[in-house]
């Protein structure tokens, strides 16, 4: 498998491109729901762009798991600072948004 490689970079490199592959597949899933009809009455799905960025981001977690039952302590590393790095950008572009939902 084309993930069994215990080096930093290339887990930063799969930490932010994974996240992106992810958020894009959930973002035309939930077009194309929308489009045929899926979204109509009492069960309309509106998601909106930072949920589907934070799903994105998520699935990093899978991937820290993965690296970890393979003992790859620099791939994880590298997937940790990813995921850091996105959940801060994550905070920042959508993080005054949130806060003022809450007031």
């Amino acid at each position: 498998m084309f993930l069994k490689k215990n080096n930093l970079l290339f887990a930063l490199a799969a930490g932010i491109f994974f996240p992106i592959l992810t958020a894009a597949i959930v973002m035309l899933i939930l077009e194309q729901i929308i489009r045929l009809g899926g979204g109509e009455g009492s069960a309309n799905p509106v998601v909106r762009p930072r949920t589907v960025y934070l799903i994105g981001i998520c699935i990093n977690v899978l991937l820290i798991n993965y690296y970890k039952k393979l003992r790859y302590d620099q791939s994880m590393r590298g997937i940790v600072i990813a995921t850091s790095i996105l959940g801060l950008i994550w905070i920042i572009r959508f993080g005054s948004e949130i806060m003022h939902q809450i007031q």
